[in-house]
């Protein structure tokens, strides 16, 4: 996620995650789906660089290395600001989430994974969890 204001990232993160989560809720209600699908296809959108950062942590890319390259630069940044993933210990130690971060990191999946085949969501799944 870019901003204009690198100190204000971490809580329009945790903010956006939030919200995100209580979209998501509503949108698996038929009757509320179209009232909330712009604005949580536009949280999604915007926090594509954090969740695929949550999902390589996850996935195992969690070196240094491997981080700077399958994600965004300013990403990793704003996902540990943010609380979502946990610097290493040492040198030796690999990124890891939160519990914030694996919680995002589930409500993501939870809506998106299960609905990577269909047209309004493959963009997501695709920009997340390709390799």
């Amino acid at each position: 996620m870019v901003t204009e204001h690198p100190q204000a990232a971490p809580l329009e993160v945790r903010a956006g995650l939030k919200q995100f989560a209580g979209l998501a809720a509503r949108y698996e209600q038929p009757e509320q789906r179209v009232h909330v699908q712009a604005q949580l296809f536009g949280l999604l959108q915007t926090a594509i660089p954090v969740h695929r950062v949550l999902f390589m942590v996850a996935a195992g890319f969690n070196r240094p290395s491997a981080l700077d390259w399958h994600t965004e630069p300013g990403a990793l940044e704003t996902a540990v600001q943010a609380g979502l993933v946990g610097v290493p210990l040492a040198e030796e130690f690999a990124y890891r989430l939160t519990d914030a971060g694996h919680a995002a990191l589930t409500h993501w999946y939870q809506l998106v994974g299960s609905r990577q085949d269909k047209p309004d969501f493959k963009h997501f799944w695709d920009a997340v969890a390709l390799r």
